[in-house]
């Protein structure tokens, strides 16, 4: 499952960015690490996941820590 998130970040980012020359493979494994313990979290509470909580969630992560 990690290797298919990875895989799917890594087209999003070569179409989205074909000229930037650049590894994406950090940026796809914490992608895919952040998308499956997400699914981890609410799959243990026996909900299905809130896809936009879960992404304004991970927005005002990141915000808070001032990245």
């Amino acid at each position: 499952m990690q290797q298919l998130l990875k895989n799917a970040f890594l087209n999003q980012a070569q179409q989205k960015f074909p000229e930037r020359a650049k590894n994406w493979e950090f940026q796809a494994t914490l992608f895919a690490t952040c998308v499956l313990t997400a699914l981890h979290f609410y799959f243990e509470q026996n909900i299905l996941p809130p896809i936009e909580q879960v992404q304004s969630d991970w927005r005002e992560m990141f915000e808070i820590m001032g990245i």
